[in-house]
């Protein structure tokens, strides 16, 4: 077992290996190590990605991921979230583009995605790119030539906010409540990076 997060700014007073204090403080046993991961407003996915790498590699069997972000040092609580969803990474990848315009960055991530998996725009049920800022996301849907009614179906970053080193985590758990919820089989969550990079993850129901 072990832990890993996400987390872009450590900003709050116990901000400084931050993934240590989410497990002490949850009660995960002292033995198990933690990992902080920054791969700004990828981080969250990123945290996702490696802990499927470990249990695919069989360096692992059980490991928390997820994202954690404090960027205005107000508590917010979630509750009633403790039950889980069967699900999937069944692609995921990490792509740099043009720094000056880093949006674009989800785009040639989904291609590579589709392109490994032989799948294809209509072959997604459900997209979610991170709305850094509003353009950039109708970029990447005209790009691709996205569907909008499989776009964000319930609202992006701009609706529910961009922690940064949280949004990856946040996106992933949305969407596998989405599938489960419409009884779909793939969904693809994405986002743009600072520097000129994307990231895309592709999910699929499995029952």
């Amino acid at each position: 077992i072990s832990l890993l997060s996400g987390n872009v700014v450590p900003s709050s007073k116990d901000g400084i290996y931050l993934s240590r204090h989410i497990g002490l403080r949850s009660g995960i046993p002292e033995n198990v190590g933690a990992l902080t991961v920054n791969r700004l407003c990828g981080s969250g996915f990123q945290a996702l990605i490696n802990a499927a790498h470990q249990i695919k590699l069989g360096e692992s069997k059980l490991i928390v991921a997820g994202g954690t972000e404090n960027m205005t040092q107000t508590p917010f609580a979630v509750r009633n979230v403790r039950f889980g969803t069967a699900l999937g990474m069944k692609y995921e990848t990490t792509v740099g583009c043009d720094p000056t315009i880093m949006g674009i960055g989800p785009a040639p991530a989904i291609r590579q995605v589709l392109a490994h998996t032989g799948l294809k725009i209509d072959d997604i049920d459900i997209f979610e790119v991170n709305e850094a800022f509003a353009p950039q996301a109708l970029a990447v849907q005209r790009e691709l030539g996205i569907p909008m009614d499989k776009l964000n179906m319930n609202g992006g970053a701009i609706a529910l906010g961009h922690p940064l080193g949280a949004s990856g985590a946040r996106i992933s758990v949305h969407l596998a409540h989405e599938l489960k919820r419409r009884n779909a089989k793939y969904a693809i969550g994405s986002a743009c990076i600072g520097g000129g990079q994307g990231v895309a993850v592709l999910f699929e129901n499995v029952h």
